[in-house]
This record gives structure tokens, sequence and C-alpha cells, in this order.
């Protein structure tokens, strides 16, 4: 793999919260899940999927402060298309 751990974990996140790529995000890079896994726990100190959904909790936060959106739609601008889940997932991610 040609980038580092810390440029593969956070283009997977890229990727995955733009949905560039219909892909699981190991597979962007070529590696095995547990590979990706273990380099996302050293550097981030979650594993991939955790990073990824602290990703996009960072960007709901941005896109619900801009208050253009409504819950559901900012759910949906970044990939998670389920309003329920996006509730619960923002309320354990920013704790409120």
């Amino acid at each position: 793999m040609a980038a580092g751990p810390a440029s593969a974990a956070a283009t997977a996140c890229r990727l995955s919260l733009l949905e560039v790529v219909p892909l699981e995000p190991a597979q962007v890079f070529g590696v095995s899940a547990g590979t990706l896994y273990q380099l996302a726990r050293r550097q981030f100190g979650c594993g991939i999927a955790a990073y990824i959904n602290r990703c996009r909790i960072t960007r709901a936060k941005q896109l619900l402060q801009e208050e253009k959106f409504s819950v559901g739609e900012t759910a949906a601008a970044v990939g998670i298309y389920d309003a329920n889940y996006f509730i619960r997932l923002f309320k354990k991610e920013v704790g409120c």
C-alpha cells in the first residue's frame, strides 16, 4: 500500500462518506478488512467503521448548524438512509 496508514484510513472515510465507490473500504486499497481495521485502530484509536461514522457525524453537525436541511435530509447527505439510526448514532457520538 503506497499511502501511509493515516492517509489510507482518512481516504477510506472520505470515499465512504461521499459514496464514491460502492466497495468496502478495505477493497479500495487492496488490503484485508483486518489490516485496515488495525491501521485505523493504531492511527485513530478505533476501527474503520467507527472512524467513518465519526466523519459522518462531524459533517452532519456542520450541515445541521447551517439549518438548511431537515434531520432526514442531513442523514441522507452523509450516507445514512435511516433517520432513526442516524439519530441514535448522532446522540451516541455527540452525547446529547
